[in-house]
């Protein structure tokens, strides 16, 4: 009875410690500032998050507030010890998201209305000419229609169509396209496009298209997905062939 008592407790003793997940431990070797030798950029690592900026006088701000700030996300070590990187969703996506408002006017053209931060905090891009827009749409009954929008880049905001079989447009997305006009000291994206909308009226001829994402921080910030850094020891890492010193 004693013996089947012992190896009882021994089981139970097996399940326990084979059941028990040790807590996750943050390599205090990664956590903390990490300057390029070229001095240009830096990483700071703090508990899961990361920040990669452009070096600057920045002293009286933090990290997360550098006013040139490429990226931001989530860190972690591999099983292999290296450090992997992936930046905020909001970045990642592939398609953004997109709040229209139509209606009916009685005339025989069509308006499109772009709206979102970008134009808001660079009112002159018509002149300037940094973003394109292309407008990807389709009217089954009128192909001049669907040519006349989609088949041209667009610097305006507000644009008008002539529409005289007052045809209705089946779906909407648009396309945004930074030019070399554009004066960034880094650009994240070469393009970025909304979801696709379905047209609720076919009587719709007037579309007030907002883009809420698409801002200069959206066009500025650097991609990581699933991207590795190598550790290569307790004070140095490298980066798109460069190595970064832990201070």
């Amino acid at each position: 009875m004693k013996k089947i008592s012992k190896f009882l407790l021994l089981i139970s003793a097996i399940s326990f410690f084979s059941c028990y997940e040790e807590p996750k431990r943050v390599p205090a070797e990664i956590i903390g500032t990490w300057v390029a030798e070229s001095g240009q950029t830096i990483f700071h690592f703090e508990n899961e998050i990361f920040t990669f900026f452009k070096e600057e006088d920045s002293s009286h701000l933090a990290y997360f507030l550098c006013c040139d700030t490429l990226a931001t996300g989530h860190w972690e070590i591999t099983e292999k010890n290296m450090l992997l990187l992936n930046t905020d969703d909001r970045y990642n996506k592939k398609s953004l998201d997109i709040i229209v408002k139509e209606s009916h006017i009685d005339t025989d053209s069509l308006f499109i209305e772009i709206i979102n931060p970008f134009e808001l905090e660079n009112p002159n891009n018509e002149v300037h000419k940094e973003i394109a827009y292309r407008i990807t749409t389709y009217a089954f009954d009128d192909i001049d229609l669907v040519d006349e929008i989609s088949l041209k880049f667009h610097f305006e905001t507000k644009l008008a169509f002539e529409n005289e079989n007052r045809s209705g447009l089946d779906f909407i997305q648009i396309e945004m396209l930074p030019t070399q006009n554009l004066n960034l000291s880094s650009l994240g994206i070469r393009s970025a496009n909304t979801r696709a909308y379905m047209v609720k009226s076919k009587n719709s001829n007037f579309f007030e298209i907002r883009i809420p994402e698409f801002d200069l921080d959206y066009l500025g910030r650097r991609r990581f997905i699933d991207y590795y850094i190598e550790i290569i020891n307790d004070s140095t890492i490298t980066f798109e062939n460069e190595l970064y010193i832990k201070k």
